[in-house]
């Protein structure tokens, strides 16, 4: 899947008191080791952005959403899309500095919730998958941020995608799911790298393609 998620990675909206990021799954391939995101992490991811990411129908985009606020402060975080139900939308809450031994729960498409005490930020995976049947087309796919105990109390803070919907791109050797480990994000990219070329890679040996894969999605996203 060549097109699969294009290098889709920080978009910012900044106000005074809070900022919502988004990054693709590949950045956390900035990391010194690809697990436990801290709240520093949005900087490492700043020089890739895409406002229109692509996928086949029956693949799927995985992004990292990063709410940035005060430490203790309540937030609610929201996932919306137009037309509703078009892509199958889940979310997970992941906390900062903590590589999950499994997947974490799914929380609610809005979720209201407060920035933990001992951090300034909330992270979020964000997958949204793209029916099989689903024919080529458009999608708004929109996270946002509203944040009640703040001066930015009268508006929610939105950042908005078009999703492009591409015709189905078989794989020569479709990809059955990779067996998980202790690992959570390392799981995340495995995943990611088996819907592009159908290869289970453990981690290990998936690690000496990210140079090329790193390219490659740089590419598709200066061909877009």
């Amino acid at each position: 899947m060549s097109r699969l998620l294009p290098f889709f990675l920080l978009i910012l909206t900044k106000s005074s008191a809070g900022e919502l990021f988004v990054f693709s799954e590949l950045s956390l391939l900035t990391l010194s080791r690809p697990s436990a995101p801290d709240c520093g992490f949005a900087p490492r991811a700043a020089s890739f952005a895409s406002l229109s990411p692509a996928v086949p129908a029956g693949g799927t985009l995985r992004f990292i959403a990063l709410v940035s606020h005060l430490p203790g402060k309540p937030f609610v975080f929201s996932v919306g899309q137009n037309p509703p139900s078009a892509l199958l939308i889940q979310v997970r809450r992941i906390f900062p500095d903590w590589d999950p031994p499994h997947d974490p729960v799914a929380v609610p498409l809005t979720l209201r919730a407060r920035i933990p005490e001992s951090h300034s930020c909330a992270l979020f995976l964000i997958e949204a998958t793209a029916p099989p049947s689903l024919s080529p087309t458009r999608i708004k796919l929109e996270p946002a941020l509203w944040l009640p105990d703040s001066s930015l109390s009268d508006f929610w803070i939105r950042y908005p995608m078009e999703v492009r919907i591409l015709p189905p791109a078989p794989l020569a050797h479709p990809p059955a799911p990779c067996p998980s480990t202790a690992a959570f994000w390392q799981d995340v990219l495995t995943a990611s790298w088996a819907a592009e070329t159908g290869e289970c890679l453990p981690f290990p040996l998936l690690q000496p393609q990210i140079p090329a894969w790193l390219a490659r999605r740089r590419n598709q996203a200066r061909a877009q």
